[in-house]
């Protein structure tokens, strides 16, 4: 029967959903780049990414593979050159990170979950006009997830730029690492890390789909991907350069997160949000921007 079929489906969903997020939070916490609850929390983020859909569980996973891997790109000159690389890109991301960067995504899936909850099979394509609701949270999952994956790629790349960062406030040149900071490495490496969530969404949709599905074009998901990944980076650094510390310590010659010390000088931003928040806020206004730009081009109708 049609709840018979659907229900096997979901069961499926689940199981892989529970196996594949046991063994990449199982991953992180074994090559320390997760804590125990950043483990945790992983695990969640997965289980509910894959319950409500496959597209949306490996979107996800794409992101947590590539951006962990280029966490640990030149770790040994980033060290030398930030001292944030140490609270919060190290490794050991803890539940509050996780959640930072996945939260949102998590409940845009279970939203998405929901939503298509009486549906025989959940991996639809994008179409405004035959499923809105559906299609806004499609996008904005994958605008959130392309905005966390293109600033991670920025600032682990970016850091090591050749040439020195400008200050998006100002363009003033300030030390690599400063909140805020960009260059022309991080801001293509910002592209691509949208893009290549765009590309995934894609893809993963055209293998996904039921066979004989008519829909829109489902291309614009790659540009999609890149203009949501770049804006959400720059959206990133404003926040970074006008709501979060940034200062050099003069001692130990490196970019910090914190104020202390007769050492470290304030370079910009206020003491307002942590690097969590402005990830947090970045990627939410990133969502919507996403979902209302989508709507007023029609994208997908």
């Amino acid at each position: 029967t049609v709840s018979e079929s659907r229900g096997f489906r979901m069961h499926r969903r689940h199981m892989v959903g529970f196996l594949l997020s046991s063994l990449l939070a199982a991953r992180g916490f074994r090559k320390r780049s997760l804590t125990l609850a950043g483990s945790g929390a992983a695990f969640v983020v997965g289980l509910v990414s894959f319950g409500a859909s496959v597209r949306l569980g490996l979107t996800l996973i794409t992101f947590y593979l590539t951006s962990t891997r280029l966490t640990r790109v030149g770790a040994t000159r980033k060290r030398k050159l930030d001292a944030t690389t140490g609270e919060h890109d190290s490794g050991h991301r803890s539940a509050v990170q996780v959640l930072a960067n996945g939260g949102l995504g998590t409940f845009l899936a279970a939203c998405f979950a929901w939503h298509t909850r009486s549906v025989i099979s959940v991996e639809l394509p994008l179409d405004q006009g035959h499923d809105p609701l559906g299609t806004m949270l499609q996008v904005g999952y994958l605008c959130h997830y392309a905005c966390v994956n293109a600033d991670t790629w920025a600032s682990e790349l970016g850091v090591l730029s050749p040439s020195a960062p400008r200050l998006i406030t100002t363009l003033q040149q300030v030390p690599p690492g400063t909140n805020g900071g960009v260059s022309v490495l991080g801001t293509i490496a910002s592209a691509l890390g949208g893009g290549l969530m765009g590309l995934t969404f894609w893809v993963l949709g055209v293998i996904l789909h039921e066979a004989g599905t008519t829909a829109p074009p489902q291309w614009p998901l790659v540009p999609l991907g890149i203009v949501a990944g770049l804006g959400g980076s720059l959206i990133d650094s404003f926040l970074g350069a006008t709501l979060q510390f940034s200062g050099f310590d003069e001692e130990r010659k490196l970019a910090v997160s914190r104020p202390g010390g007769a050492a470290v000088h304030h370079t910009s931003g206020l003491n307002l949000l942590s690097n969590d928040l402005v990830n947090f806020c970045s990627s939410a206004l990133t969502v919507v921007a996403g979902m209302v730009l989508c709507k007023e081009l029609q994208l997908f109708a």
